[in-house]
This record gives C-alpha cells, structure tokens and sequence, in this order.
C-alpha cells in the first residue's frame, strides 16, 4: 500500500484516524510524564540513602579508607583470600603433599589424577581429584586429621566409608579432593 492509497484511506475513516492519532498522542505523553516521575523518584531516593549513610557513618562513599558495609568486607575478604592461594603451577606440590600425607600413615591409594575446572566469577582453577584408599579404620581417622592440619587448602567433598567384610578391620574409603588455585594472571 503506498502513499496515495492511504490517504483516500484515511478520509474515509476520519474518526478512526482522529481517534488513533489522539490516543498516540496520550500515550506519548503519558510514557513522558512516567519516565520523568520514575527518574525523580530514583534521584530522591539515591540522594536520601547517600545521606542516611552519611549520617550514620556507613555510606561506602564516606570514608573510602576502610570497607564498612558488609559486602564490601566480603568482597575484600575474598581478595585477600585469592592472593593467599598458590598459582596454578603448585598443583605438583600439592600432589605430592598428598602422596607424603598417605605414606605417613603407611596407605596407599588408586592413581589420582586432578581434574582442572576454571571458576569464572572468582578467577581461580579448582583441581579435584578421587582416590580409593583400603586400611584400619585408625589409620583411615589419621589421614583424615592430617589432610585437615595440612597447611595447603584441601576440600574434602566427598567421603564414603565400606567395611570390605565383618571378619577384618580393612575399610575402603572412598575420598574425593578439591584443592584452588589462583589464576596466574589475575592479580597482576
């Protein structure tokens, strides 16, 4: 349809057209007068919440020294955190960590192999790995504790105990690691 059907279009139906133009004309003022009160609405409300916390003394961007709200102590505590980790290039120290934990406690395990997995969010390499360890139910405990006293960062995430038969003390337990990692070109 061009142009000039249109109009002969329009000329028939004067109403109509009257009508529909009227009502675009409401509703663009309409959507204009709501946008404006949202905007003003937003601007009080961001002013009276910057000085209620500078009143109070909690405003983030009071004092920038120092994080006060609690998000930010998280957020900061979580920074701290990740420059404390090892970079990615430790997970042979942690292996054999691992390796010196169960000669320890006179074990011995299933091969482990570390499975890396890439954490977006927070820049870091989670390395998980499994292993079945077959022992006294004692010795099992104690590297259990030692896995915990070990200074490196070690997650149990899984722990399942099988007693292999009534008639011996011999326990297989299945353990599943994760151990982080910082990524080496976040912090730099």
């Amino acid at each position: 349809m061009n142009t000039s059907e249109l109009l002969p279009l329009l000329q028939r139906h004067k109403k109509l057209s009257i009508t529909f133009v009227i009502l675009m004309l409401l509703n663009g003022i309409i959507y204009l007068k709501i946008t404006n009160y949202r905007q003003n609405k937003i601007e009080k409300l961001h002013s009276a919440y910057l000085k209620s916390g500078l009143k109070s003394g909690k405003a983030g961007l009071a004092d920038s020294s120092a994080p006060t709200h609690p998000w930010l102590e998280v957020r900061s505590d979580i920074q701290t955190f990740k420059r404390q980790l090892p970079v990615m290039s430790a997970i042979i120290d942690r292996a054999k960590e691992l390796k010196d934990v169960l000669n320890r406690n006179h074990l011995s395990a299933t091969k482990i192999v570390f499975r890396p997995e890439r954490i977006e969010l927070l820049a870091l390499w989670k390395y998980t790995g499994a292993l079945k360890i077959t022992g006294p139910y004692e010795r099992l405990k104690a590297l259990l504790s030692d896995i915990q006293k070990s200074p490196y960062l070690f997650c149990i995430e899984s722990l399942t105990l099988i007693n292999q038969s009534q008639k011996t003390e011999k326990v297989v337990m299945e353990l599943r690691l994760a151990t982080y990692f910082r990524d080496e070109h976040a912090f730099r």
